[in-house]
């Protein structure tokens, strides 16, 4: 009798498959849920949102930078948890880039670009659709980039 209290039960693949999918779905829901949450907001906490998301992904950087030192002394072993923060930082700025590009808001999107690089908004270019694509030909006009 106490065998069977001590037996434990390993999940079958249709429980290894609902639990996938149940996490999926509770993913997708908290991203339609972010993004409802950022179209909700007025331009200035927009703004101070998205500065505030400029700073936090400089201090990952330097995070990861002091924590890519301490990996080579061997001090520490891993530093996943700063990858896994870094890529859903870079999602989240993402949505932002897209938000400001939706509302046209040219400025932001230029202070986005400019504090962190042209490596997320080049990222973008790849999921734009042809409003986007046009805001953002009409941004980079505004910048110079490209001879009206």
């Amino acid at each position: 009798m106490i065998q069977n209290y001590l037996k434990i039960k390993t999940p079958t693949l249709r429980e290894l498959k609902a639990r996938e999918k149940e996490e999926k779905r509770k993913l997708k829901e908290l991203e339609n849920k972010r993004g409802f949450c950022i179209s909700k907001m007025d331009d200035e906490t927009f703004k101070k949102v998205a500065h505030r998301l400029t700073m936090i992904a400089y201090s990952t950087e330097f995070l990861s930078e002091q924590i890519d030192e301490l990996l080579d002394m061997g001090v520490i072993h891993s530093k996943s948890l700063v990858v896994d923060f870094q890529n859903e930082l870079l999602k989240l700025i993402e949505v932002f880039i897209g938000m400001a590009m939706e509302k046209g808001e040219a400025a932001e999107l230029q202070r986005i670009a400019q504090q962190k690089g042209y490596d997320e908004l080049i990222r973008t270019i790849g999921s734009l659709n042809a409003k986007q694509y046009e805001a953002l030909l009409n941004f980079a006009k505004t910048i110079k980039i490209v001879k009206k």
